[in-house]
């Protein structure tokens, strides 16, 4: 730089390449691991999607299942049940087609009682954003688990109400199976 014709400063000029790769580099760097970050993010929700989408899939399969076979428990007590009132008594081979049934029974009252136990505990222990999330997210499962137990209660007493019955039919010979047939009505 010239001020009356002296040099009184002077300038140095750098090539741009340089300096522009260094910086370059410099601020590139962040942003390539931000990217990858980012791109590893994406897959992992990808995952995760998929990973939801099939479990959904297997625990409706698995209801469908468990529904299948309680449905056909229940026609099973329901037809025998109907039979029974036609006849007005409990043969032996209506009783035979049943009787297997109590411990298929049982297992189905306490699947379907226990999980809608936890059910009722979930909503009554959560705030009140929590519980309507709950409801919102569980509300296909739990309708499904309450119609399921009420089914399944409907059939454990139609099994019930035909033992009983077959016991009081024996019992007519065997005082213990008259009183069986009082513990049975007792206790469902």
């Amino acid at each position: 730089m010239m001020v009356s014709g002296r040099v009184v400063h002077q300038a140095r000029f750098y090539p741009v390449n340089a300096v522009s790769k260094a910086q370059t580099a410099a601020s590139v760097g962040p942003a390539l691991a931000m990217l990858a970050l980012q791109m590893m993010l994406s897959e992992v929700s990808g995952l995760v999607r998929t990973n939801l989408s099939v479990t959904s899939q297997v625990l409706t399969a698995i209801r469908k299942d468990q529904w299948a076979e309680l449905t056909g428990l229940v026609a099973a007590i329901d037809r025998a049940v109907d039979q029974a009132r036609e006849i007005e008594s409990v043969p032996t081979s209506l009783w035979e087609d049943v009787a297997g049934s109590g411990a298929l029974l049982q297992k189905q009252l306490e699947l379907y009682e226990g999980n809608v136990r936890d059910h009722v505990r979930r909503i009554g222990e959560a705030d009140a954003r929590s519980h309507r999330e709950y409801l919102q997210t569980n509300a296909e499962v739990i309708a499904f688990d309450v119609n399921a137990l009420l089914s399944a209660l409907k059939a454990w007493t139609g099994y019930h109400a035909l033992h009983a019955a077959r016991a009081r039919a024996a019992g007519r010979e065997d005082a213990a199976e008259a009183h069986y047939a009082e513990v049975i009505a007792r206790d469902t």
